[in-house]
């Protein structure tokens, strides 16, 4: 396969950076491939079947690789207050309170439920209209409820659960998908693969150039929060994070230095201003005290503040 197309579902309007890491991970690979990024979150919804039926038309790609962020809304997001009516529902001592969560809680479940079932049609989608291009699905939603979403998606779309890199370039490449951590239904009957060896990332990094002219939607995102990620993985077990089962619980760190060459490049060719960390955590631990110090110190000397 030599052209790849990345989708990033709908969701909040979030700076998409593990397609960018992705993107940049087949590029250094296999820069004879074709990729191009398109990020439906900043379309309205009655356009975006229509915007992602256009671009593949043009684009024409071999595969079209879906990225699903978010899927629970029972979270403190800054505008979003469906935590807070199921606490007034649960708890509230006004019985007026309760009764206007009650309505609210409807709301928000219907909307839940409608932002799953488009999503889950956009790969129907490519598969009606586009029947010969490869699709594969992962994202930090499909990796959560991958039993689930799998039996309703297109059969033979691969599924990937918490890092898609290797996979990714195995699929292009027709190679087995082998140890890589997998899911896929076929004839009724669902697959899965482990991996055993979580991805290094000493070379995971983000060329600008290379990602400006293979996402046309980019300058939607000067001026806003920019997501840099320094390291994966959580040793942790916290009972409401999904983040070890994900990533894994040993904590793999990208060198300081090109780290901060992410930042610098955002900071100098995009005018970015306001970065943020997209790791489980920070400082995981003692162990992460050097990497962490590092970064600070490097943003500090390069005055990228």
């Amino acid at each position: 396969m030599n052209s790849l197309l990345y989708v990033f579902l709908p969701c909040k309007k979030v700076y998409p950076t593990g397609i960018t890491y992705l993107a940049d991970f087949i590029h250094r690979r296999r820069p004879d491939v074709r990729q191009q990024i398109l990020d439906l979150s900043l379309f309205p919804p009655g356009q975006r079947q229509a915007q992602l039926r256009e671009v593949t038309k043009a684009f024409q790609p071999e595969l079209v690789c879906f990225s699903w962020r978010d899927i629970q809304i029972f979270s403190p997001h800054e505008g979003d207050a469906s935590l807070e009516h199921a606490f007034n529902f649960y708890y509230a001592s006004n019985p007026l309170k309760r009764v206007v969560a009650s309505f609210q809680g409807l709301q928000n479940l219907y909307r839940y439920y409608t932002d799953i079932r488009n999503n889950l049609s956009y790969p129907w989608l490519i598969q009606k209209e586009f029947p010969s291009i490869g699709m594969m699905i992962g994202g930090g939603a499909f990796t959560a409820f991958a039993d689930q979403l799998i039996e309703k998606l297109p059969e033979g779309i691969i599924g990937i659960l918490g890092e898609g890199e290797d996979a990714i370039l195995k699929v292009l490449n027709g190679e087995p998908l082998g140890e890589e951590r997998f899911i896929i239904k076929e004839q009724g009957r669902v697959t899965k693969g482990t991996k055993n060896t979580p991805a290094l990332l000493d070379a995971l990094s983000v060329d600008i150039p290379y990602l400006t002219s293979i996402f046309p939607q980019y300058r939607e995102y000067i001026g806003e929060c920019i997501g840099v990620q320094s390291k994966r993985g959580c040793p942790y077990d916290c009972a409401f994070c999904l983040y070890p089962y994900i990533e894994g619980k040993r904590v793999r760190y990208r060198p300081a230095e090109n780290v901060v060459k992410d930042i610098g490049q955002y900071y100098h060719q995009w005018g970015a201003r306001r970065f943020w960390f997209t790791d489980a955590q920070f400082i995981t631990g003692k162990d992460a005290y050097p990497q962490c110090t590092e970064i600070l110190e490097r943003i500090i000397s390069q005055q990228l503040h």
